[in-house]
């Protein structure tokens, strides 16, 4: 059984990989967060674990936006 500190050092290397490959720019990137909120929204339920997830990609690959927590009832939206 794999811990949750091992899991969360896979999901912080495959966001690595990715922000390391050329293909994959800032505004792909973002691109990319927005598909990450958009199946965080899709049960309209967040989770405060999605929203961790989703900011630490944003911090890994350094990108200019932000998502908080929304209030209840509220989505998740990325802001710049």
């Amino acid at each position: 059984m794999r811990s949750e500190e091992s899991r969360q050092k896979q999901f912080d290397e495959s966001l690595s990989v990715l922000h390391d490959n050329k293909y994959y720019t800032s505004e792909k990137l973002i691109e990319l967060t927005s598909c990450y909120v958009d199946i965080a929204n899709a049960d309209d339920f967040i989770h405060e674990n999605e929203v961790v997830l989703i900011q630490r990609a944003i911090n890994i690959w350094s990108l200019n936006i932000k998502v908080e927590k929304p209030k209840s009832g509220d989505k998740l939206i990325v802001q710049n």
